[in-house]
């Protein structure tokens, strides 16, 4: 396959980037001493969807591991004893096994994509007025 300078492919759904036209994000490192340098390109769309999804995934696991702390603790015959005598505790066990829901608000792509043309009309505009 022989790619055109000005073009990369998107990270997460495969599809090409004109470098020129479309809105996209870069994200690189560089300079590394244990491996060579990597780029990745996304549309602007894939980058916060990925990002939503990266940001939930790490929430998700970083809940999960303080409900594993939190479940050996109360597991543990001393602590057992203690919470016994505290009026609710069973409420905390309880939420403590609640497994978590799916109630995310993400921003639609349609949103997206309609502010990225609005912008896109924005500059036009101001090219136009400052050639006149």
């Amino acid at each position: 396959m022989i790619k055109k300078e000005g073009e990369k492919t998107c990270t997460r759904c495969f599809k090409k980037i004109n470098l020129k036209k479309d809105n996209f994000v870069l994200i690189g490192t560089y300079n590394r001493v244990a491996g060579k340098d990597q780029e990745n390109f996304f549309h602007f769309v894939c980058f916060v969807d990925w990002y939503n999804q990266k940001v939930m995934e790490k929430a998700r696991n970083s809940v999960q591991f303080m409900q594993q702390k939190a479940m050996q603790l109360f597991n543990n015959p001393v602590m057992k004893s203690m919470l016994s005598q505290i009026a609710g505790s069973e409420q905390v066990l309880g939420m403590l096994q609640t497994p978590l829901d799916e109630h995310v608000t993400i921003v639609s792509k349609d949103k997206i994509i309609k502010q990225i043309q609005n912008d896109r009309k924005k500059r036009s505009a101001k090219r136009k007025n400052k050639m006149q």
